[in-house]
């Protein structure tokens, strides 16, 4: 029984929740796990050299561990994508922008953990797909222009990303010299508004400028540094 259709934009947020969102929780468990070490060891007299040595572990841990649950769960969805998209090229071209894979040939979309014969059944999928569009559409499709739904996901996807590391490590390295700000329930409503501060501005960026929420994060960074140097 073929699996019922869904849009490019349905597929993209199903990818979206289900490969990035399982990389965020990847990431976090390290920075949990050094969250929780430091409320324990805190009272002890421990050196800064350990404690940074031992965040940058955790920190280097959830990107591995991030990294290989991506790595699973791509190829996955993109079989579940292909079955159900009609325009699979359409679909891999939206997928890279919202960065839940990388181009075809990329470095980086080799490591990918595909079986043998989930490689045979994408490629099957795709040629089928293409001889399903038109020639004109398979020999010159147009870029698209990035869509609400990928800019606003991958707004969010940086706020997420970017909360363990701005947020929630230096909560633990403070812990270790015996500042707690854990408790204090406006730091908790601080974590849990930083992504979407963050999704909001780069939301903002990409639209007004008509550009991907990637290149918008790049722009945002280089405003920030003369905004410091300029208050300075």
């Amino acid at each position: 029984m073929k699996p019922k259709q869904v849009s490019v934009g349905w597929a993209i947020l199903v990818g979206s929740l289900w490969v990035n969102g399982s990389s965020i929780v990847a990431f976090l468990v390290p920075l949990a796990a050094f969250a929780a070490l430091a409320s324990v060891f805190a009272p002890r007299n421990i050196s800064g050299e350990i404690v940074i040595v031992a965040m940058v572990g955790m920190l280097v841990t959830g990107f591995v561990a991030a990294w290989m649950v991506w790595a699973i769960l791509a190829p996955r969805w993109r079989l579940w994508a292909y079955r159900r998209v009609e325009d699979v090229q359409a679909l891999k071209a939206e997928a890279v922008g919202m960065g839940l894979i990388w181009p075809d040939g990329h470095f980086f979309e080799r490591t990918e953990w595909r079986s043998p014969e989930q490689a045979r059944e994408m490629a099957r999928l795709e040629h089928a797909s293409a001889q399903h569009m038109t020639a004109q559409t398979v020999s010159a499709l147009p870029i698209q222009a990035p869509t609400l739904l990928g800019t606003a996901g991958k707004a969010l996807f940086y706020g997420l990303a970017f909360t363990p590391l701005v947020m929630l490590a230096p909560a633990g390295a403070l812990s270790f010299v015996g500042i707690e700000v854990t408790g204090n329930p406006i730091y908790w409503a601080a974590v849990a508004l930083f992504p979407f501060i963050v999704a909001v501005l780069i939301y903002h960026r990409a639209r007004v400028e008509n550009i991907s929420a990637d290149e918008a994060f790049v722009r945002l960074i280089p405003d920030a540094i003369r905004r410091k140097d300029e208050a300075e």
